[in-house]
């Protein structure tokens, strides 16, 4: 079975208050809200189950065993129940049924960047339980509920970087979000574009900028550049620490359109952030770099 973008609360078992999994069942959950005021959202009747419980990633479930779930580094998972979940009561809030909204401040609350707003067959989502349209400002929330309202996050998609020809260079940038980025190794995406535009970095190439306070979430999409063999990556560093890398890909030869995205969660800056986006290996185009 697999669980994409449902909300679970306020249920009530002697054992698995939201799911009871068999142990010989598989179960694959992404971004899924399941928040209990008391005992276990999942249950697993063996912790060494033949089929363990995979996270796809940006699920929050609170309590949890985490021994049963091979969780993912986007989670947010507590032993314990969360103090605030900001889940609102049951209620019509349009749709063919009730569901259960996000106060503003929610960890839910536009936490999941666009690129990962997939459903189970890993199909982009376009709409929420009550059929209201999203992802919104480029990001989708935790569970079946999505914000109509603004959700602070900014967007850079690099059409402004004025790089031209096949040469590689160092220099600076006035993005289309008015930030000032600073480039090494870098030239023109070629025909290698994300939505057409995106700046190329080849081997050791570096992508700098600050965002402003407070920044919680940074996500930049990414894919091969020409046809090599070479493995690549990307990685992302915020004041000077490494928060997330893509492990090294593209190493089938010939042209791959695959389309990836690197996100770094969960950190907390109340202060203006220091961003370097590095590559290794070989060319990688970057893209639709978004942080809130």
């Amino acid at each position: 079975m697999r669980l994409a973008f449902n909300t679970f609360s306020d249920n009530s078992s002697a054992q698995g208050r939201s799911i009871w999994k068999h142990q010989i069942s598989p179960l694959e959950l992404r971004g899924n809200l399941i928040a209990e005021d008391s005992g276990f959202a999942l249950y697993v009747p063996v912790e060494e189950s033949l089929q363990e419980v995979v996270s796809l990633g940006y699920n929050i479930i609170a309590p949890v065993n985490s021994a049963v779930i091979d969780e993912d580094a986007t989670d947010i998972l507590s032993g314990t129940a969360l103090a605030s979940t900001g889940l609102e009561p049951l209620a019509d809030n349009g749709g063919a049924t009730h569901t259960m909204t996000l106060s503003s401040g929610a960890a839910a609350l536009g936490r999941v960047p666009a690129a990962e707003c997939l459903n189970f067959d890993n199909a982009p989502l376009t709409t929420d339980q009550r059929r209201a349209p999203r992802p919104n400002a480029g990001f989708c929330s935790v569970g079946a509920w999505e914000s109509s309202q603004p959700i602070t996050g900014t967007l850079e998609d690099f059409a402004t970087t004025g790089l031209e020809g096949s040469g590689y260079e160092s220099g600076t940038f006035t993005g289309t979000s008015g930030l000032t980025f600073v480039y090494t190794e870098a030239r023109n995406q070629d025909q290698y574009g994300i939505d057409d535009e995106g700046i190329m970095l080849r081997a050791g190439g570096t992508l700098s900028t600050t965002l402003p306070a407070p920044v919680n979430v940074i996500s930049i999409d990414y894919r091969k550049a020409f046809t090599s063999t070479a493995g690549r990556a990307v990685e992302i560093w915020v004041n000077g620490q490494q928060e997330a890398t893509s492990g090294s890909f593209g190493t089938i030869a010939g042209d791959d359109p695959t389309v990836y995205n690197l996100t770094a969660t969960g950190l907390n800056l109340t202060s203006d952030a220091q961003l370097e986006i590095r590559v290794n290996g070989a060319q990688v185009v970057l893209d639709n770099l978004v942080w809130q």
